[in-house]
């Protein structure tokens, strides 16, 4: 990332950017090994910590990871606090089956590094 020379990040609010933060919660759960009832249930249980409206729920497959990456360029214009909110949901939902997997860690940390808050390695 540092080695690139990226356009400068746009500054934006949460509020604009919960289906971002949505898709996102949907693809660590899908990592962490969720499936049917409990992984919407899951879902939407994350979800109304961040807003009343009811987002959709990614199905596994169904998406890129370039549009995970588009997403991740818009959540990076968050401010300090929204960024620590986005952090906070996702590590939530990476321990939402009570264990964390090296998979669902590491996709974490990469979310940390694309928000500018980096996370250190986990020792196994």
């Amino acid at each position: 990332k540092h080695l690139h020379l990226l356009p400068p990040v746009r500054q934006t609010r949460l509020a604009n950017c919960e289906e971002s933060v949505a898709h996102l919660i949907a693809i660590l759960l899908h990592a962490g090994g969720r499936r049917d009832d409990k992984l919407a249930r899951t879902h939407a249980r994350l979800l109304r910590t961040l807003t009343s409206r009811k987002l959709p729920l990614v199905a596994p497959g169904a998406t890129r990871f370039s549009r995970l990456a588009a997403e991740m360029g818009q959540l990076a214009g968050l401010p300090l606090q929204d960024k620590r909110r986005v952090l906070e949901l996702a590590a939530t939902a990476v321990m939402a089956d009570g264990k964390v997997e090296l998979e669902e860690y590491e996709l974490l940390r990469v979310v940390a590094a694309l928000l500018d808050c980096p996370m250190p390695v986990m020792a196994i």
